[in-house]
């Protein structure tokens, strides 16, 4: 497994060699210590190997860290033709994969109806809150003090809800960012309608 760094996580490369077929592909795992890690219980393919016949059918191996590009994520890999057990000759090549940015993973919902997602405690230390996400509906957010009571002004009555996809939305209450709020820790309460939502990040306020 090849190991790198993105914003607070570690993500893992895991290669994948199935004895049956020979064929070896890469999945995702993810760890915030570097010690305990976690993959998707359905096992999906980070990058899967090439179609029948291809250049990278037999087996794809991932360098050890993306190269980010603006808002894309660039993987650069070594595929080849035949799989792992071959006893022919099998000549590699190298390939590239996008993915858009920080969009490893997302949290959306099965129906129409409006969810919650509820953060885990932490200083806003001034600036704003920002989000990464898919937008079909609206994402809305509310602060929350540390007894999981609503900040007064911060509500999700208070919100200037997300309505359009972007890397970087920010979310407001009456215009209010993050950095206004009055509470030394709070919670962040998602409500995403018809809303995917990958990351969130806290900012500096811009300076003038």
């Amino acid at each position: 497994m090849t190991v790198f760094r993105q914003a607070d996580l570690f993500f893992g490369v895991v290669q994948i060699y199935d004895r049956a077929t020979g064929l070896l592909h890469a999945e995702l795992a993810w760890s915030s210590d570097g010690e305990r890690w976690d993959m998707l219980p359905k096992h999906p393919a980070l990058l899967a190997v090439g179609a029948p016949g291809g250049w990278d059918a037999g087996m794809v191996l991932l360098a050890e860290s993306p190269v980010v590009v603006g808002d894309e994520l660039r993987f650069y890999y070594g595929g080849f033709a035949l799989p792992h057990d071959t006893k022919q000759e099998n000549v590699g090549a190298i390939g590239l994969a996008l993915a858009e940015r920080d969009r490893w993973l997302g949290m959306n919902l099965r129906t129409r109806e409006a969810g919650t997602i509820l953060t885990r405690p932490f200083a806003p230390r001034g600036g704003r809150l920002t989000v990464n996400a898919g937008i079909h509906g609206r994402l809305a957010a509310e602060l929350r003090t540390d007894n999981n009571k609503p900040v007064a002004g911060f509500a999700l009555a208070d919100c200037d809800p997300v309505t359009e996809t972007g890397f970087a939305r920010e979310l407001r209450w009456k215009g209010r960012s993050l950095g206004e709020c009055p509470e030394k820790e709070v919670r962040v309460l998602f409500r995403p309608e018809e809303a995917e939502l990958f990351t969130f990040a806290l900012n500096p306020a811009p300076t003038r």
